[in-house]
């Protein structure tokens, strides 16, 4: 006679769910939505009759200090991505996924517990983060290979925020996603496009990181914006970062803006001072406006018409306004009820 399946210590509180025989698929309908805690009869006969069991993170909180965590699971699919990844993740409760790839299932305790998959460029699953409205096959069931699925590392189920999770996983998924529209780049007027790539590149992306006080010796790493218990939120690459908590997305422009707040001139400016070209920036300046072709209005009402200022005023008012206040145009000529201006920076 079969030994009856022993539900491990660690997750006798949980939510379980009836598996059918040493298969996956839970055999109630409308599963999510069940109870059936470790006392219930109906658990007890399945366990006693070796079929198979899980555990569902709905209806499964863990108690730290006093407040409910949601319970959620990376599941990994291959042991390829499972080892480039693994270090990253705290220490927490671990057992097998049951198959022959060797693959783990990491317990935590989270502050969400959305699921979400990870795939690659052939939309292969790599992991998978089991949340709300899923399950995961509890130890002491059995996989169809003939395998167990058991119990590794039996210590406490660690906390882990949910935004660090996404920082881990996400950058890795190679799925499709929705097609956004692109932000607009910031072109400073006034001046060449070449020397505007040639300040841009002088300077690394991993430099404007630690510029604005990201650590870049590990990444995922913590946001520049905020603390984080386990600093593995923000995440970036050559080109952008990501912060999965606060669901930032920078590139170096805007990382720099946004960090230091300054306007978009101002930014473009730190950028000509940090790579040592502010002269350089200048010079350019001055040879576009040589060059510049004047913008020529007749009246003032016309003027306001262009949207070049936003309300009606007379023409002296105009001209005192735009170049006291916004700096905008400057008048390099006068005749009559006609005004030249020329848009500078």
């Amino acid at each position: 006679m079969k030994q009856q399946i022993k539900v491990p210590e660690r997750i006798k509180d949980f939510n379980f769910v009836l598996i059918g025989g040493d298969g996956k698929q839970p055999i109630e309908k409308g599963w999510q939505k069940k109870i059936h805690k470790i006392d219930c009869l109906q658990l007890q006969e399945y366990l006693s009759a070796n079929k198979n069991y899980g555990v569902q993170p709905n209806n499964s909180p863990i108690i730290i200090n006093g407040e409910a965590k949601f319970l959620c699971m990376v599941d990994f699919d291959t042991k390829e991505f499972q080892d480039k990844v693994l270090h990253l993740f705290p220490e927490t409760f671990t057992t097998t996924s049951g198959s022959p790839k060797n693959c783990l299932h990491l317990w935590f305790a989270s502050d969400n517990n959305k699921a979400f998959k990870i795939k690659d460029e052939n939309l292969n699953t790599l992991a998978d983060l089991i949340g709300a409205g899923n399950q995961i096959i509890a130890p002491g069931s059995k996989h169809s290979s003939g395998s167990v699925y058991t119990v590794i590392k039996d210590i406490p189920i660690a906390f882990i925020p949910y935004s660090e999770i996404e920082a881990i996983l996400k950058p890795h998924d190679k799925s499709p996603k929705k097609n956004l529209k692109p932000k607009k780049e910031y072109l400073p007027k006034g001046i060449s496009s070449d020397i505007t790539q040639d300040i841009y590149n002088s300077i690394s992306f991993e430099e404007v990181l630690k510029e604005v006080g990201v650590d870049t010796s590990k990444n995922p790493t913590g946001c520049f914006l905020h603390s984080s218990n386990g600093g593995k939120c923000f995440s970036f690459d050559n080109e952008t970062a990501h912060c999965f908590h606060c669901d930032g997305s920078w590139n170096k422009f805007s990382l720099v803006r946004e960090a230091k707040n300054l306007t978009d001139k101002g930014t473009f400016e730190w950028f000509a001072e940090k790579t040592g070209r502010t002269a350089d920036l200048e010079k350019a300046r001055k040879e576009y406006v040589k060059t510049a072709e004047p913008i020529t209005f007749t009246s003032s009402n016309e003027f306001v018409k262009s949207g070049k200022f936003g309300r009606y005023v007379d023409v002296d008012r105009v001209c005192n306004s735009i170049i006291r206040d916004y700096n905008l145009i400057t008048i390099f000529g006068k005749k009559t009820e006609e005004y030249i201006w020329e848009e500078r920076e």
